[in-house]
């Protein structure tokens, strides 16, 4: 089992020691009708969850704030929404008002009676058809959007079966359900038939199913909450059960990660989040804030680098909480001459770790797209070094990334980086490195037209006899996957600009300007800032200046560094090169 540790590193980085960590991060957002939420979707890179106390619908904003949909009945209770659905709508179950509710990707919403009275509908999906649990009524009902003569209602053979989490299977025709109250997996297919599994461990109290994979056959995953388990059924019936290592964790829901063939799912007693992989191995999350985790679903980024998160719904603590992964970034080389950049991984935990080392690759793939990673094993207790030059296809200056990976949400280990010189083995320089939400922490998106500053980062910029700047910039993220626009400013040191000109990068380029003040013009003796900032709204930039001594590259100075050291640091005592603090980075949305 694994605490979270909720950070992100500051920046105040003037020292020449560069090591540095990336844990996971969780971002706290106020959500005062979150209440009673059973499910979390995901319909149109929107997410959305249901609102039972505010008779709405609440869709989660990248900034954390919510956008509201109402269902104008009052008491209509909004309970559980569907994850499958193939038409962009937002379909729902309204418990105090024994209906179906489906807002289209207009915003337009219809509504459906269930035949049934007081049904309690619970779960719903809505792959093509549109099928339910009938807690209260013990039926599946089935209908056709559009189509209210359609509805059908299924009886479940078992009395008081307590029907609760229904998904679909592979091809979206038969669908799996579980019975809450008898202790059972149900089936039931086109025609309505009905086949049910026990489950092996009594009173499980199975909850919410989802299809999954396990390397060779589709299988569906879903929660004992009382049991305290998550297991898995073939479709011949056969129940594989999993324990959690927390007990009495109350795992309420799940949802099945497709790219890592792996199961998240809620500990809601327990206040964790928690990953499985199909072969069984387990990794929990401890939230921060007392959380009672009720439901998720998964984000995995819009942009390139963007984060891979886990939001969830915290009701009584009236919450949205987002688990998002980290990355380290190292503006590195391998160039074709003898420059290469060395990487050292440390782990001091008492379990291996793997971790991922690569470059960004955006172009066309024709065929599969080459590779442009490798992976590392990170032993306990101990590190492991690589070079770029293992790293597939890299060439010349690179944006270089370390992540960790199985869970893929997961600490990186603490990384440092080294420009070496083959060709002179005493040449050695320390890279700086940043993590993702370290750079999104200071750059963050600003809404369009607005006339608020944007982002910059400062660099040291030397020209004298012997002495030259030059600077190295990445894009990280961009809008839209267009190249990053920057206007770069040279700052005299009473802080006035000199000269300015604008450029563009690339996404996950880098771009080099190795006669930075010759190319702005600058020809005399020079000490002041490089002043570089974003001009659209979006985007994460980072980069590095290098100063050169008579052609020999001498130093690489972090945003934010001063040129000149400390005069006590001169020499390198090991009290100036302190290791930075972490500090937390949880947020209340307004």
């Amino acid at each position: 089992m694994r605490a979270l540790t909720v950070t992100v590193l500051g920046l105040g980085v003037r020292s020449l020691a560069f090591a540095t960590d990336a844990n996971v991060v969780v971002h706290l957002y106020s959500a005062p009708d979150a209440t009673g939420a059973v499910q979390m979707c995901k319909v149109n890179e929107e997410i959305w969850f249901p609102q039972p106390n505010a008779d709405s619908l609440a869709r989660v904003n990248g900034d954390g704030s919510l956008t509201r949909r109402n269902v104008p009945d009052a008491g209509s209770r909004p309970l559980a929404i569907s994850r499958a659905d193939g038409n962009g709508r937002l379909v729902f179950t309204e418990v105090g008002a024994n209906r179906i509710g489906i807002f289209d990707a207009n915003g337009a919403l219809t509504e459906y009676d269930i035949p049934t009275s007081a049904s309690n509908p619970r779960g719903v999906t809505s792959p093509n058809l549109i099928w339910f649990t009938e807690y209260d009524g013990n039926r599946i009902g089935r209908f056709q959007a559009g189509s209210p003569g359609s509805m059908v209602e299924f009886a479940i053979p078992t009395f008081a079966s307590g029907p609760l989490g229904i998904a679909p299977a592979l091809g979206g025709t038969e669908m799996w359900f579980t019975e809450n109250l008898a202790n059972k997996i149900g089936r039931i297919d086109a025609a309505g038939a009905i086949t049910e599994f026990d489950i092996p461990t009594p009173d499980s109290g199975p909850s919410a199913i989802v299809r999954g994979f396990d390397g060779s056959q589709d299988l569906m995953y879903f929660t004992e909450s009382r049991g305290n388990k998550i297991a898995k059924i073939a479709n011949t019936g056969q129940v594989t059960e999993y324990t959690i290592p927390t007990p009495n964790s109350s795992s309420t829901d799940l949802i099945f990660d497709d790219f890592e063939l792996a199961v998240w799912f809620t500990e809601r007693n327990a206040g964790k989040l928690g990953w499985m992989s199909i072969d069984g191995d387990f990794q929990e999350f401890t939230l921060p804030g007392s959380a009672k985790p009720e439901s998720l679903v998964i984000d995995y980024g819009q942009f390139f680098f963007g984060p891979m998160s886990i939001w969830y719904v915290d009701g009584t603590n009236r919450r949205v909480g987002r688990l998002s992964d980290n990355h380290l970034f190292a503006i590195g080389a391998r160039h074709e001459g003898t420059l290469d950049t060395e990487f050292e991984l440390s782990n001091a935990g008492d379990d291996a770790v793997k971790a991922r080392l690569g470059w960004p690759y955006t172009g066309p793939c024709p065929g599969l797209c080459p590779s442009t990673s490798i992976e590392l094993v990170v032993p306990r207790r101990g590190e492991v070094e690589a070079r770029a030059s293992e790293v597939p296809s890299a060439e010349g200056p690179r944006l270089f990334y370390v992540t960790g990976i199985e869970p893929e949400i997961s600490d990186v280990p603490e990384t440092r980086a080294w420009v070496v010189d083959e060709a002179r083995p005493e040449f050695r320089l320390e890279v700086p490195l940043v993590s993702y939400w370290t750079i999104a922490t200071l750059q963050p998106p600003l809404d369009r037209g607005s006339n608020g500053p944007q982002p910059f980062l400062t660099f040291p910029a030397r020209r004298r006899a012997g002495f030259r700047t030059s600077l190295v910039l990445a894009a990280i993220e961009s809008e839209e996957g267009s190249p990053l626009e920057l206007e770069i400013e040279a700052l005299d040191l009473a802080g006035d600009v000199v000269a300015s000109t604008e450029v563009e990068v690339p996404l996950a380029d880098v771009l080099v300007l190795d006669q930075l003040l010759s190319d702005l013009d600058i020809f005399g003796d020079f000490d002041g800032q490089i002043r570089v900032t974003r001009i659209p709204r979006s985007g994460l930039f980072w980069g590095v200046a290098e100063i050169y001594e008579n052609d020999v590259l001498t130093r690489l100075m972090p945003p934010g560094s001063e040129l000149e050291p400390p005069a006590q640091c001169v020499g390198g005592p090991a009290r100036c090169n302190p290791r930075r603090t972490p500090r937390v980075v949880i947020r209340e949305a307004p």
